[in-house]
């Protein structure tokens, strides 16, 4: 690993995936929509939120494991359209492995690019020198926006990054993710027991 400033993610993690135009799908947009009622987003996070429940229950070592070092801090991907107040992401967040110390990034500036680490910020106060940093986004869709976070904790000094989406968005039209979608139907739904980390059944959660 080279702990360059423009490198990318050691490794991306979806804790399962979400379907364009299936529920998975709306699910995704109705947790933090506000033209929705809030029944409906209500009813959407709480088909969201056990996706990080099982993984800190059950699959939080694995990523420790996998990793040149234990997890140090997690953040997650700043809004970047003006959302006033705390973004729905964070509901989500607060259910991560509690040993992870929160850290925050912040948008600072608009992105010149589609990677553009100068356009977030974090606090000053914020040590990330040699730190594993988790980084949580809701959806994976092409993944400049959590790339960029990391690339940006890296200019900081962190030493590892994972990029934790609770989704791999797919949209099923596409040539680059129908594979992936037939490949997820074939292997039925979604269990505690696969692993998001290595994949197949993990041992711990299964012997829980």
């Amino acid at each position: 690993m080279s702990g360059t400033p423009e490198q990318e993610a050691d490794r991306v993690v979806p804790l399962t995936y979400a379907v364009a135009g299936a529920q998975s799908g709306r699910n995704f947009y109705n947790y933090k929509d506000v033209t929705v009622n809030e029944r409906t987003r209500e009813n959407a996070f709480a088909q969201i939120v056990p996706f990080m429940w099982a993984f800190t229950v059950d699959h939080a070592d694995c990523l420790d494991r996998a990793a040149t070092r234990p997890v140090d801090a997690v953040c997650i991907v700043p809004s970047g359209r003006g959302r006033e107040g705390a973004h729905p992401l964070e509901r989500i967040a607060r259910h991560a492995p509690p040993r992870w110390t929160r850290t925050d990034a912040t948008r600072i500036a608009a992105p010149r690019s589609r990677f553009d680490p100068a356009s977030i910020g974090f606090a000053q106060d914020q040590d990330l020198d040699g730190a594993h940093l988790v980084v949580i986004d809701d959806t994976w869709v092409k993944g400049a926006s959590a790339e960029t976070v990391g690339m940006a904790a890296r200019r900081r000094g962190a030493a590892e990054i994972t990029i934790l989406a609770v989704a791999r968005w797919l949209e099923p039209r596409f040539g680059n993710t129908r594979e992936i979608h037939a490949a997820v139907r074939a292997n039925g739904h979604w269990t505690r027991e696969r692993c998001p980390v290595g994949g197949g059944d993990c041992r711990i959660a299964a012997s829980r």
